[in-house]
């Protein structure tokens, strides 16, 4: 699943938290805090895979 893209792995992760924060009546807004850790500096994949959701 989009080796090396990091936009690619992090929109279905995304998505299937969403999922998950849906089944239990919440949204992203409601999320106070999220971590998410990066490596090799792929800030820019991960923005945007980000806005899709």
């Amino acid at each position: 699943m989009g080796k090396g893209d990091l936009a690619a792995q992090t929109e279905p992760v995304l998505k299937n938290i969403q999922t998950i924060l849906e089944i239990c009546g919440a949204t992203f807004g409601q999320v106070v805090k999220m971590t998410i850790y990066l490596v090799q500096g792929q800030i820019r994949g991960w923005a945007l895979g980000y806005p899709k959701i």
